[in-house]
């Protein structure tokens, strides 16, 4: 899974080939999360509520740049990193 960022003891990466959805992986501290990009929420996993609210706000942030790894991931092209939060 290409990695799109990483901070605070966090690596989000994307993986699109697992389900069809725009979506990011996101793994800290031996818990791993599945965050959705339609609705913001997470749909597998779950994380520390202060690193929920930072992943929340980061995504929001970055949507269009996500989006936009997450097309150019199902479309075979290499992502890009994104600044971390903060």
């Amino acid at each position: 899974m290409p990695e799109i960022s990483r901070w605070g003891g966090m690596t989000v990466t994307i993986n699109w080939r697992d389900h069809p959805w725009p979506h990011f992986h996101v793994r800290y501290s031996g818990d791993e999360a599945i965050f959705d990009l339609r609705t913001m929420d997470f749909t597998e996993g779950a994380l520390p509520p202060r690193r929920a609210r930072d992943i929340r706000a980061w995504a929001r942030l970055n949507e269009e740049a996500l989006l936009d790894n997450w097309n150019r991931a199902e479309a075979g092209q290499p992502t890009y990193k994104i600044e971390p939060y903060r």
